[in-house]
């Protein structure tokens, strides 16, 4: 299991697509569980195949990641997913 928060903060897109990359290809060629926690809603859609929505420390939502970002069950999510949430 690979845990990481935020792996690609702060980082030049170049740089990001390299670690996208590298975390894609642990996950399936070597069959790695990854855990990942990013603020990058693009990101997130981009490489998981499951997400969870946490706000303020409570799981709001779980599922598959085309589920959650193009039908959530949860207000909040389809805020967040949106560009609406306001914090």
């Amino acid at each position: 299991m690979l845990l990481l928060d935020q792996p690609t903060a702060n980082l030049d897109p170049a740089n990001i697509e390299i670690i996208e990359d590298m975390i894609i290809n642990m996950n399936y060629e070597k069959n790695i569980t990854v855990i990942m926690v990013t603020h990058n809603i693009f990101q997130a859609r981009r490489i998981a195949d499951k997400v969870v929505f946490l706000n303020d420390g409570t799981i709001i939502e779980m599922g598959d990641t085309d589920k959650i970002f193009s039908k959530p069950d949860n207000l909040q999510t389809k805020a967040f997913v949106e560009g609406r949430m306001i914090y």
